[in-house]
């Protein structure tokens, strides 16, 4: 994705066994270099549709290769009926997509905090077509939505998926969590893999080489501090 704002840290591991067959990038605005990058990492160049990209809030995505645009926003499983909104199962359905192999597709999603109703209510099988999920988790200080962030993220380690890696938006502030030493950035971009080795989950946040502040104007989050093997 882009360098800065739109950039998100995707995990190539495994690409050269041709595991990967194609891309979701949910929530585009008006930029979304992210679908431009995996359309060139999939061989949109060929004339198949290897990126979907979806956003009921703009009337077009970036166009590349390979990519297709439908201005339609994602609900959760559970979720009434609505025009204009697919839940992930019809997404699959709609696409094409619903008889790949598991493990074979990879997601993007920044939809501005309506990733946590859609992921705490999502089926296992589904969850389990990704490869790898790299999301934007929105609104971490809002004590009252932790039980539905709790099984949001419970749902995706159900399904066999790691954090491997985290990093703050600078567009957001710090949330320090009350009566603990523990702190996090408001706006998380956070990378799961499937099936990655377990290891102990680090307390410390480290930075990737390729990770840079969102907002150029602002000043840098301080590092996370997580409890340990939470």
């Amino acid at each position: 994705g882009e360098a800065n704002d739109g950039g998100y840290l995707t995990c190539m591991d495994g690409w050269g066994h041709g595991g990967v067959t194609a891309a979701y990038s949910m929530g585009v605005e008006q930029h979304d270099k992210w679908s431009s990058d995996m359309s060139y990492l999939l061989h949109g160049s060929n004339g198949k549709t290897v990126v979907h990209q979806f956003d009921c809030t703009v009337f077009s995505g970036q166009p590349c290769p390979g990519c297709e645009f439908h201005r339609i926003c994602i609900a959760a499983e559970n979720a009434p009926a609505q025009t204009g909104f697919w839940n992930m199962r019809q997404v699959l359905s709609n696409t094409g997509l619903a008889s790949v192999p598991d493990r074979s597709l990879i997601m993007k999603m920044d939809i501005e905090a309506a990733e946590w109703p859609i992921l705490s209510s999502e089926r296992t099988d589904v969850l389990q077509k990704f490869r790898q999920v790299i999301l934007e988790f929105h609104w971490l200080d809002q004590a009252a939505n932790h039980k539905q962030y709790d099984a949001a993220v419970q749902a995706l380690l159900q399904a066999g998926f790691r954090v491997v890696h985290i990093h703050g938006n600078n567009y957001g502030h710090m949330y320090y969590v009350p009566g603990s030493p523990y702190a996090v950035p408001n706006v998380l971009e956070v990378t799961f893999v499937a099936d990655a080795k377990p290891a102990q989950c680090q307390s410390q946040q480290t930075l990737h080489p390729l990770d840079a502040d969102n907002n150029l104007a602002g000043a840098a989050l301080p590092m996370a501090n997580l409890p340990e093997n939470a």
